[in-house]
């Protein structure tokens, strides 16, 4: 997907990532197949800045990443197929 989008997707910011993720999020709706982020990655994706915000309030140290899916990861099918 990377190669077929990359110059369009690197003139609109952040690396071309979001357009990326948009394209292909769009292109699940579309052509009815799962998303390729659910509510676990964006938990995931969001936490990262509270945790890092937590880990510099204590010096630098080690925080550990909660698992939101109660350890159900390891069975779940994955979005990003292309």
């Amino acid at each position: 997907m990377w190669s077929s989008l990359e110059a369009t997707a690197r003139e609109v910011g952040h690396g071309g990532m979001d357009y990326i993720m948009m394209y292909d999020f769009i292109d699940a709706i579309r052509n009815k197949r799962p998303a390729p982020m659910d509510c676990y990655d964006a938990a995931a994706w969001s936490a990262i800045s509270a945790l890092s915000e937590m880990s510099v309030a204590r010096g630098g140290a080690v925080v550990d990443f909660p698992d939101f899916t109660r350890g159900q990861w390891i069975n779940r099918e994955r979005g990003f197929a292309k």
